[in-house]
């Protein structure tokens, strides 16, 4: 039984048989959610009783249905009750659990697969991966040495290395440490997004090179579109190669060289950025990024602040590239910005070093350290009205936090068909 918004007409099932119900329910769920109508799709599986969906497809739409509308338990219970019959379906649980930022339920999942003696390579992997995003430090490195030791295990070694750069990143800068560790400890229960309008007066933009996205980056699209227009989080533009180019010529042209000369899709969109944060006040989200239950709170409270935010990975204390906010007058940007500007890579490989190295994470990383460097004190504090959100002070400056575990997921929570081609820079050798 799931309490779920009432009915709006559309789907009358009254006195189905359970076969066409079931008929009736895939085929008019699978319309809506394929069309990002994800509030559509979760009338639609208004019934009463789920338990008369036995196909695994059927059950994974009600599931994403209901993630999709923000009532992520209870999408993970759907998956979680029939993974008791089906452990394709409770490792999907376990997947959706983690990239949805619930490091518990993963957990939950991965015991339930230990019980089945099932406690596979993989397992191993998602059970480490969450015992840091929960903040369980030592546990998961004791995990970890222990896992290592395993033959097929060889990967935990850089699970290993993970733990020795964060104890050298505490040492060598101990309060983007703290930021990290506050980011994972400042939870909170499920919060489900109300209708109230926040009303933003900045750009979110998005970047695809091609043109229009392929329809599943679209849905991506759509559920951040979504939420910006219900509650007002500001003006969503996405760019192409063609409009990119015509900004940067425009506004920024010390750029311009660069993104000629960038050669991957994901290195133009690096390099765009850049430099629209040059310039004007922004909201940076990668397209294919999926937003989670913090994600409006955390950026209102830092647009109002005037600030910078930037994006921690849960399970290493790593800046990502693929999400922040930004104001020119930011130190973080004005020293990114003097990093970059003019940036001549000519003579680098043509690898995906050297698009991390110039104006992708590890470039983000290089500066935020440089920048904490300079800085004799620095005081982390955790915000503890939005889950998942530090703050790190500094003269004059904030600097804001944000966890994917709260704010917002690298990946939807369904497979996108261009990760298996060469758009994916992290796939594909680039000569």
């Amino acid at each position: 039984m799931l309490d779920l918004p009432s009915s709006t007409g559309k789907l009358d099932i009254t006195g189905s048989r359970h076969e066409d119900m079931r008929k009736i329910l895939d085929s008019r769920v699978k319309e809506a959610f394929n069309q990002s109508d994800f509030a559509g799709a979760l009338e639609y599986i208004k019934v009463s009783d789920l338990d008369m969906l036995v196909e695994p497809s059927e059950i994974r739409l009600v599931a994403l249905t209901l993630i999709a509308n923000d009532h992520v338990v209870r999408g993970l219970d759907v998956l979680n009750k029939a993974g008791d019959r089906n452990p394709k379906l409770l490792a999907q649980s376990r997947n959706l659990a983690h990239l949805l930022g619930e490091p518990d339920s993963v957990i939950a999942c991965c015991n339930k697969f230990a019980g089945m003696g099932q406690d596979d390579a993989k397992n191993a992997q998602f059970r480490w991966m969450s015992l840091v995003a929960r903040g369980s430090l030592d546990e998961a490195e004791a995990f970890a040495h222990a896992e290592a030791t395993k033959p097929d295990r060889e990967y935990f070694k850089k699970f290993i290395w993970y733990h020795q750069q964060g104890d050298l990143l505490k040492k060598r800068c101990p309060s983007l440490h703290e930021a990290w560790m506050q980011c994972l400890f400042e939870r909170q229960e499920e919060h489900v997004i109300d209708d109230e309008c926040i009303g933003l007066d900045i750009d979110i933009i998005q970047y695809w090179s091609q043109g229009m996205p392929p329809e599943d980056v679209q849905m991506v699209f759509n559920r951040l579109a979504y939420l910006v227009q219900s509650q007002n989080l500001g003006r969503q533009k996405l760019f192409d190669k063609a409009s990119a180019r015509e900004w940067i010529e425009t506004h920024a042209q010390e750029y311009l060289a660069c993104f000629d000369g960038a050669f991957h899709y994901a290195m133009e969109s690096d390099i765009f950025r850049i430099a629209y944060a040059s310039r004007l006040p922004v909201i940076y989200v990668d397209i294919d990024c999926w937003p989670l239950r913090q994600f409006a709170r955390t950026i209102s409270h830092v647009v109002r602040s005037g600030s910078t935010l930037l994006y921690l990975r849960s399970y290493r204390p790593w800046v990502l590239n693929g999400f922040f906010v930004s104001f020119p007058h930011n130190p973080f940007i004005r020293l990114l910005h003097s990093q970059t500007a003019a940036l001549d890579f000519s003579a680098m490989p043509k690898d995906n070093i050297t698009i991390e190295r110039t104006f992708g994470p590890t470039r983000f990383n290089n500066v935020l350290e440089e920048l904490l460097g300079g800085e004799a004190h620095p005081i982390s504090r955790p915000m503890h009205d939005v889950a998942g959100l530090s703050r790190l002070s500094r003269a004059g400056d904030d600097i804001y936090f944000a966890s994917e575990s709260a704010c917002l997921s690298v990946r939807p929570p369904f497979p996108l068909g261009y990760k298996a081609t060469e758009s994916n820079w992290k796939t594909t050798k680039v000569v």
